[in-house]
């Protein structure tokens, strides 16, 4: 990247900091790159993020900043409002359709960090939001395992619950109400076809089926 254009990302990632609107659109109108990143991976949403500036956040999005960069430490935008418990933007971000499944370089998702720093309802939101509790991160350590060694009873709960709705969702539905008596009578008739024609093939008598010992070809 040319050092021009890198100081002009720059310049639009200190505006975002300080909310400047009207320098972000003159920066943006002469070639700044929205997703442009400083030597941290940091972009001007990330920017936003961090000083809590919701509106800011709405605007850069708007003008198609990318919700899903990663910084040098793999974080994105959503994993930093989580991070320091920004609730309504990391609300609006998932209302974004933001990842709530991401994963740091460590392996780290967002419901991971939620659970570490004790937010209960930024771990209510991301489960509400899709966040997958079957994640492993590189030490091969699920969301539960967090609530659990962070001594956390009612986030253990609610991850808790979320295992077992999707356990309970794997359950296959039971049969539809039938007709016992023709199931079986189409089962019969089905075996018989088949023994009928093994038998016919095979130049062996055929014998009507009675029972189970007659299930030997």
């Amino acid at each position: 990247m040319k050092r021009k254009d890198q100081s002009k990302n720059l310049l639009l990632i200190e505006a975002a900091k300080k909310d400047d609107t009207a320098h972000i659109k003159q920066l943006l109108a002469n070639g700044a790159d929205i997703n442009g990143q400083d030597s941290t991976g940091l972009t001007p949403l990330m920017a936003a993020v961090l000083n809590n500036q919701k509106e800011m956040v709405a605007f850069l999005l708007t003008n198609s900043a990318d919700k899903e960069v990663r910084n040098k430490d793999g974080q994105t935008s959503l994993s930093l409002s989580v991070f320091f418990g920004f609730h309504d933007i990391a609300t609006f971000l998932l209302t974004e359709k933001a990842n709530p499944n991401t994963k740091d370089k460590n392996g780290v998702t967002p419901l991971m960090v939620a659970i570490l720093i004790d937010r209960e309802e930024i771990t209510k939101l991301l489960l509400t939001h899709g966040a997958d509790v079957s994640i492993r991160d590189c030490h091969d350590m699920t969301a539960a395992d967090y609530a659990r060694i962070m001594e956390k009873e009612d986030l253990q709960k609610l991850i808790g619950d979320r295992e077992n709705k999707i356990a309970a969702s794997s359950i296959k539905d039971p049969l539809p109400d039938m007709d016992l008596e023709a199931l079986l009578a189409q089962f019969e008739t089905a075996t018989e076809k088949h023994f009928k024609d093994f038998r016919k093939k095979r130049n062996l008598p055929y014998r009507k089926i009675t029972g189970p010992s007659d299930l030997t070809p």
